[in-house]
């Protein structure tokens, strides 16, 4: 990105409140909402995702309010020089993409998304099927052995399946888990093993997830399929094109993944597909049809596996801003 200076009229921060079905009540973030001086509005999003995101959203807050001047004086030079918690870059990062550039509202394919108790997943498969989801993410940390083996029973050779450990469990474990399946009955297996010094010992594809935003050296194996890209965990462009530039010398996908962002933020995320020139590949983001009421005008679509964006039209702001 080369400079170019952009002159702000107006910055504001904003408290919103997501209603999500699973596995949050609620997920709370930071609107964030600019002016320039010739009229030209944008928003974006800064809202870290508990229990995963290094920073809080007060930390966030403090953060955006700490440096509020310096983003009114010149929100780029703020993004480049700047040491920014992940979801405040991805956010500011978001918002002067938005006001330098014009993305139209496209369509995207899904990965569909199964996580909770056996029963509730046993109730939904029938639904992702019957929406014509083609590629499934089947989160089993939670289940037990046996309910995750008839999950996957019920979805196997109907969707292509990609199998979410979340590191719940130890190299023995999962080897005895998928030691039931041919090494080519899933796409991959997300962060398969509890000891990443493991990992050269799981035999089945591989997708990594925590390990990419951890501060360590990523392991060189043919075996890793996927990189699990989640921008508001991750931060600006910079950031994420430094893994989707590890992830093609590894000849591994890169994968985009929500972290229950509003509408805004997910406009933003799939604009990263063009910015950093990711081949499309199911993304993610299913996880947005878990949230019951949007801050957008009209919210995005989600049907037949597909996700189609709407513009960014945000619920009156100015009865928001604090």
């Amino acid at each position: 990105m080369g400079y170019f200076l952009i002159l702000l009229e107006d910055f504001q921060v904003t408290k919103f409140t997501l209603q999500v079905r699973a596995p949050f009540q609620t997920k709370k973030g930071l609107l964030l909402y600019a002016k320039t001086v010739d009229g030209k509005e944008a928003f974006a999003e800064v809202s870290p995702l508990p229990g995963f995101s290094i920073e809080t959203l007060e930390e966030a807050k403090q953060q955006l309010e700490a440096l509020r001047k310096d983003i009114m004086d010149d929100p780029l030079e703020v993004l480049q020089k700047k040491n920014l918690l992940p979801s405040v870059a991805f956010g500011l990062d978001s918002l002067i993409y938005s006001l330098s550039c014009t993305d139209s509202p496209s369509s995207y394919p899904l990965c569909g998304f199964l996580s909770g108790t056996f029963e509730e997943m046993q109730d939904e498969i029938p639904f992702l099927l019957n929406e014509g989801y083609k590629h499934i993410k089947i989160k089993v940390s939670k289940l037990s052995f046996d309910e995750a083996h008839k999950i996957i029973e019920m979805l196997l050779g109907k969707a292509v399946l990609k199998i979410d450990v979340n590191r719940a469990w130890s190299l023995n474990e999962s080897l005895s888990f998928f030691s039931h399946y041919p090494l080519d009955a899933f796409e991959y297996i997300e962060e398969p093993v509890s000891d990443t010094n493991d990992l050269a010992s799981f035999p089945y594809p591989i997708a990594l997830d925590e390990t990419l935003r951890e501060n360590r050296s990523i392991p060189n194996l043919l075996s890793i399929k996927a990189f699990i890209i989640k921008p508001m965990l991750t931060g600006s462009l910079k950031e994420i094109q430094k893994l989707v530039d590890l992830a093609h010398l590894t000849k591994a996908s890169a994968i985009l993944s929500s972290s229950y962002e509003s509408g805004v933020g997910l406009f933003h995320l799939c604009s990263l597909l063009k910015r950093a020139k990711i081949p499309v590949h199911p993304l993610g983001v299913d996880t947005h049809r878990l949230i019951n009421q949007d801050i957008l005008l009209r919210p995005h679509k989600i049907a037949n596996g597909i996700l189609t964006l709407s513009p960014i039209e945000v619920l009156d702001v100015a009865t928001m801003v604090y």
